[in-house]
């Protein structure tokens, strides 16, 4: 099998993947790693390919596969985009005077160096 039939018969493959589990069990069979290292991403697998001038020559499964790796970046500005979620007010902030709310402005005229 060359890589552009590969390709191709996966495309379809993963077309026909409907649920989370057949998703699952096709991206396992290719991807052996998935690694995060501060907002970069690294996917570790191979690929099973069959070239037509070594037909003839029986080889082990692991050496009939090529390695690849795709390295990423993950977009730190897509992180905090969607509209935050929102809670109700506790009121016990207010009323033990924890956090801003039981804190006093004072006058910058008050406030002198040493």
């Amino acid at each position: 099998m060359s890589i552009r039939q590969f390709c191709d018969s996966a495309k379809n493959q993963l077309e026909k993947c409907n649920d989370f589990e057949s998703k699952r069990k096709f991206l396992t069979d290719h991807i052996e790693k998935v690694v995060y290292q501060n907002y970069k991403a690294t996917i570790i697998g191979s690929v099973p390919i069959r070239s037509s001038a070594y037909e003839e020559i029986d080889l082990p499964n692991d050496e009939s596969k090529i390695p690849f790796r795709i390295e990423g970046e993950i977009d730190t500005s897509l992180l905090h985009r969607g509209p935050r979620q929102k809670f109700a007010e506790d009121g016990r902030l207010k009323k033990y005077g924890s956090g801003k709310c039981g804190i006093e402005k004072i006058p910058c005229k008050h406030i002198r160096l040493l």
